[in-house]
């Protein structure tokens, strides 16, 4: 976005807002009971560390934590961002025991933010906003499981994003072979 005379615009003209931030869908699957209650399967154990393992195999981790998001403009001002955070827990045997997923969902209002700036807006600076209450809604249904606390490790939304736009613009320098 350019103002009148065609220069980037003013940060001192930048405005992000939270207008609402509300809980799109949830959803809590527990195959793992009763069993894991009454002893005969036990969760595995491992430290929060491993537990934030980026691999995300179910035998090298006790949990898995898989987050996406999305953003829909409403209009020029008004954008919906969607944080989608799964978790995965797992049984010795490597089984499900627990998955629940959660779309946690934010309206803000983004005025003054040129075109480059506003896909780290909405896909880090957002997301930041909006984990905080994912985590509450995913401890929340945990406990209500009657699974022991689980704590979601932090997530980096600046270097996920870094990392979305990296492997977009290596996909976009990749020729296509079947057409060579």
């Amino acid at each position: 976005m350019a103002n009148g005379n065609g220069s980037q615009p003013d940060a001192s003209n930048v405005q992000i807002g939270i207008r609402h931030i509300y809980l799109k869908d949830a959803s809590l699957e527990t195959p793992g009971t009763p069993d894991v209650f009454v002893g005969k399967v036990k969760l595995r154990q491992n430290s929060a560390a491993q537990a934030s393992d980026s691999t995300g195999k179910a035998e090298n981790n006790p949990m898995q934590l898989q987050v996406s998001s999305r953003a829909n403009m409403l209009d020029e001002q008004n954008y919906e961002v969607i944080l989608q955070v799964t978790v995965t827990l797992h049984d010795q045997s490597g089984k499900t025991a627990l998955l629940i997923e959660v779309h946690q969902g934010g309206l803000f209002f983004i005025q003054g933010v040129s075109r480059q700036q506003l896909g780290p807006v909405l896909g880090s600076y957002c997301l930041h906003i909006l984990f905080p209450y994912a985590r509450e809604v995913v401890s929340n249904l945990i406990a209500k499981a009657g699974y022991p606390q689980v704590l979601l490790p932090p997530v980096n939304f600046d270097a996920l994003y870094a990392q979305t736009m990296n492997a977009q613009s290596q996909a976009d320098t990749t020729p296509d072979m079947e057409n060579h």
